[in-house]
């Protein structure tokens, strides 16, 4: 992706690929100094383990419901985590589709 230049992106236009966590994501913007986007989907009964990111996370929930710190959140539930929050386990009994910000890094550190 251009660093210095407008463009659009269409979800569908992404193909799904394995996080880390063996979740499946679709890259949206991935900016070397800047903001990163992603689409995720976790499947019923699938677990992300207790993690955290090094820069500041915001995560939207587009459909399903996801259980995140022992509460269970459905569609238009928005989260703000700081950079180096501990969170999760993450799981959900419905899978669930979000999206994703960070404003640096995104890698997960378990």
């Amino acid at each position: 992706m251009q660093q210095n230049a407008e463009f659009v992106i269409h979800v569908n236009e992404v193909p799904w690929s394995a996080g880390k966590t063996g979740l499946k994501r679709k890259t949206l913007v991935e900016l070397a100094d800047g903001p990163k986007a992603r689409m995720v989907r976790i499947e019923p009964g699938e677990v992300v383990p207790r993690h955290k990111h090094p820069s500041n996370e915001v995560m939207y929930i587009l459909e399903g419901e996801l259980e995140m710190d022992g509460k269970v959140h459905g569609p238009g539930t928005c989260y703000y985590k700081p950079k180096d929050w501990f969170y999760g386990p993450l799981t959900t009994r419905t899978g669930v589709s979000v999206l994703l910000f960070f404003d640096g890094p995104d890698a997960v550190q378990i």
